[in-house]
């Protein structure tokens, strides 16, 4: 059986400007903290040096998608199977049992970095996606990752993912 989870994506400055995703198996904190590590790496060259693309959920949401595809072919690398579908997927009208909540909160610091401050919520008692308020989820990890332009590539200090 899976460890279902949700990623929150959202804005700062807008908490109403949110994307949510679901994802299927391995949603406990030690695996998707250091694989939101892994994921900070690669949305930091997939970007090149378009910083601003990490400020905006849609975008975030995206790139965590193909990085959830790319890190599935990595499974399948010896032709075993010819097809593949990321585990990490828009949440649509998905109503499953979900025991961990992840937010990515976006903000723009006044040195124009992007942080991306990473929290992890157990759901206090396992409840389907759609009941899920605020009340229910217990914080249990939080890290960051602030992203910055330096000679026209994207670079990253991170915090926290240990």
């Amino acid at each position: 059986m899976g460890t279902r989870s949700e990623i929150w994506i959202k804005r700062v400055d807008r908490e109403d400007w949110i994307v949510k995703l679901y994802k299927h198996w391995d949603g406990y904190p030690e695996y998707m903290m250091p694989y939101f590590k892994e994921f900070a790496e690669f949305a930091s060259k997939a970007v090149g040096g378009q910083l601003h693309w990490l400020s905006y959920p849609e975008d975030v949401g995206a790139l965590l998608i193909a990085f959830d595809y790319e890190d599935a072919k990595k499974l399948y690398s010896d032709g075993t199977i010819f097809y593949i579908r990321p585990d990490i997927r828009p949440k649509g009208y998905i109503n499953d049992l979900i025991e961990y909540v992840y937010v990515i909160r976006i903000s723009k610091s006044v040195d124009q970095k992007v942080i991306w401050t990473i929290k992890c919520y157990r759901v206090k008692s396992v409840k389907e996606a759609n009941a899920i308020r605020g009340e229910d989820l217990e914080l249990e990890r939080e890290a960051s990752v602030a992203f910055s332009l330096e000679e026209n590539r994207v670079v990253y200090v991170i915090r926290g993912f240990d």
